[in-house]
């Protein structure tokens, strides 16, 4: 059914080219990995951590990460390697709206994580709280609280929170956790201009999922 779906909505695809977009919809999710953190300076020389997406420092800002995602020589993390075989079969459009919905329901998944390992809290105090929670359920709801998934979770998302203060404490881009298959799509398109349509592409698909 979901197959079937989607074959109509990106016609002309193979089923591996749309499978990624399915799986994130069945709820897999592919998590941040934050080595890549530089940012371009604005007017004043202060680094651009954060931008909303209108107005001349968003401008620049994509102008500048299209130039370095196009230029990144990296290799993906462990975490990311299944994305990043996904991604390759991709036509590029799909897949910056594919990593513009995941980066966004993966942040509203790690949300209440991210707040408890910034806070020095262990997984037990994060799960008290979801057992509260769940207490206000009906029984087959449950099953998107495991305990084990979300512990497995949590211990991904504190290493992403560690990597990022390590390397870009300070940005809020949504892009910067996603910059290595982001920049394999890019590097497959040969126009700037289509490049930088792309870049605005992933962010109206973040923005889209991210508002829901």
């Amino acid at each position: 059914m979901m197959m079937d779906i989607l074959k109509k909505a990106f016609p002309g695809r193979s089923d591996e080219q749309v499978v990624p977009i399915g799986l994130v919809y069945a709820g897999v999710r592919w998590g941040r990995d934050y080595r890549f953190g530089d940012v371009p300076e604005d007017d004043t020389g202060n680094p651009i951590l954060v931008c909303d997406c209108s107005g001349e420092t968003y401008r620049r800002y994509i102008f500048w990460l299209v130039h370095y995602l196009y230029n990144l020589d990296a290799e993906p993390l462990e975490e990311q390697k299944g994305l990043c075989k996904y991604v390759s079969r991709m036509e590029p459009e799909d897949a910056v709206l594919m990593l513009g919905m995941n980066a966004a329901i993966y942040e509203w998944d790690a949300e209440d994580m991210e707040d408890c390992i910034q806070n020095g809290e262990p997984f037990s105090v994060y799960w008290e709280a979801v057992q509260e929670y769940m207490q206000d359920l009906d029984e087959d709801e449950e099953e998107d609280y495991d305990e084990a998934t979300l512990r497995e979770l949590f211990d991904t998302v504190a290493f992403e929170v560690e990597t990022k203060r390590k390397h870009c404490p300070d940005v809020e881009h949504a892009d910067v956790g996603y910059r290595v298959p982001l920049s394999m799509v890019l590097k497959r398109v040969p126009e700037r201009e289509d490049r930088i349509d792309l870049m605005k592409q992933f962010y109206r698909n973040y923005n889209h999922y991210a508002s829901k």
